[in-house]
């Protein structure tokens, strides 16, 4: 990751990285390892549950009208 100028860049405090992903989310469930399936269905659950509040947080954010994205486009 990293950060650029002119960016509206808002690091989320959740992420995924799926190691071995050959063992979870394939199309025939025998190929999956039901532990880590189990554990990563539940934390993809949670980080997509974080990401649509926070895609809720900025409507609110935006619709407060204290944002002025024609007069600052780029961010900083």
């Amino acid at each position: 990751m990293s950060s650029y100028k002119n960016s509206r860049i808002c690091y989320l405090p959740e992420h995924l990285i799926i190691r071995y992903v050959d063992t979870v989310f394939n199309a025939d469930p025998a190929q999956n390892k039901p532990s880590a399936q189990e554990y990563f269905e539940k934390r993809l659950s949670y980080c997509l549950e974080m990401l649509g509040e926070y895609g809720r947080a900025f409507q609110q954010i935006r619709a407060s009208g204290k944002t002025s994205l024609e007069a600052y486009t780029s961010g900083m």
